[in-house]
């Protein structure tokens, strides 16, 4: 036997959930061939094996390793909590805060004198960003017009192609079949129109 899963399913009339499920309970063979999947075994009659004391006991053995390997590394951080110097790392900290502090009130004055400077020139950057953008907006506006027209252009184009083949095809059926009097008069008149 050997069915793609659409054969099996309209066969047996299961759905493809109920395939895939019974795949996972090893209750199907299957073989990929193809980028297709091919079942060749039916084994129905068959549950999914249960775990295993000697499964059981492997995974406890490995978990207990693992859990092992946690515990001395906690115990290496504790170690290794227990043995910092906090009094050294605080009277750094300390002396960083009072570096801090100097530098802040070093700054705080040379700023006093510079935020004039700055804010003349920060002020013009401002006014030329502003006047860009002005610009950039006529121009995407100008580029809207245009476009606008273009489709204009492009309807009325459409519009000139429409009228010609109607009225093309008007001449090749005269031309090729029989008219009578009033269907030349109407030719006629359709052209006196434009």
């Amino acid at each position: 036997m050997k069915l793609t899963v659409k054969e099996y399913m309209s066969s047996r009339k299961v759905s493809r959930r109920t395939i895939y499920n019974r795949i996972e309970n090893n209750q199907l063979t299957t073989v990929k061939e193809n980028n297709k999947l091919y079942i060749i075994e039916e084994n129905l009659g068959t549950k999914k094996s249960s775990i295993t004391k000697n499964q059981v006991s492997n995974s406890l053995e490995v978990n207990s390793k693992l859990l092992r390997e946690i515990q001395k590394e906690i115990n290496n951080l504790i170690m290794l909590t227990n043995e910092f110097d906090y009094k050294l790392i605080r009277e750094r900290l300390v002396s960083l805060d009072n570096a801090n502090i100097n530098v802040f009130n070093k700054l705080d004055t040379i700023s006093k004198y510079k935020i004039d400077e700055n804010f003349d020139l920060i002020l013009s950057q401002l006014e030329k960003s502003i006047n860009m953008g002005e610009i950039l907006s006529k121009k995407v506006n100008d580029i809207e017009e245009k476009t606008n027209m273009l489709e204009q252009k492009f309807e009325l184009i459409y519009e000139h192609v429409i009228d010609f083949s109607e009225k093309f095809s008007i001449l090749f059926s005269d031309r090729f079949g029989e008219k009578t009097e009033k269907e030349k008069k109407k030719l006629i008149n359709i052209f006196n129109k434009k």
